[in-house]
């Protein structure tokens, strides 16, 4: 079996998606709080904790806990979704690649870019809903000019990009 560059990445962007399911357990978001000379962080840990609903670790410094959320996040559980059906048709076009339809394989994979694609962007825009479960909405505000978004979120996003252009680079050649 001879294995083409667009078959490559065919396997690449699969490996990606799936690679990207993992991502949402390590860190969701960092608070970095300015003291004198010093830097306090805190790390609320396991993105899924956020998607799914229950308990999200607190660790920094001076703090250290859990944080029961009342219910999942609305904004990371549709990235996350739209995460699983994108690894699902890159399976997909893998799969009829295999079969020798090409033209089918080729309309999953670009179906499945802009499907991660647009996973990856609600998963860079999830800041400000994350940050609002877990201290409310008047601490949100005042908090957010020091957080930002954990590798949880920004690898995932990162992962499912460069899925995305390895579908597209797998659908656009011709062998």
């Amino acid at each position: 079996m001879k294995i083409t560059l667009k078959k490559l990445l065919g396997y690449v962007a699969g490996l990606l998606a799936v690679v990207a399911l993992f991502l949402p357990l390590a860190a969701a978001l960092v608070y970095r709080k300015p003291v004198g000379n010093n830097e306090i962080v805190t790390t609320y840990t396991n993105l899924y904790g956020f998607i799914f609903g229950g308990e999200v670790t607190t660790q920094g410094a001076s703090i250290s806990g859990t944080v029961d959320l009342e219910g999942a996040v609305a904004l990371p559980l549709v990235a996350w979704i739209l995460l699983v059906l994108g690894t699902i048709g890159t399976l997909v076009g893998i799969s009829f690649g295999c079969m020798k339809k090409a033209r089918l394989a080729n309309l999953a994979f670009l179906g499945t870019a802009l499907v991660l694609i647009i996973s990856a962007v609600l998963f860079f825009a999830s800041k400000s809903a994350l940050l609002t479960a877990v201290v409310g909405e008047t601490l949100a505000e005042n908090m957010a000019a020091n957080t930002a978004l954990g590798f949880g979120a920004i690898g995932t996003g990162i992962f499912a990009i460069v899925s995305a252009v390895s579908c597209v680079g797998s659908a656009i050649l011709k062998k």
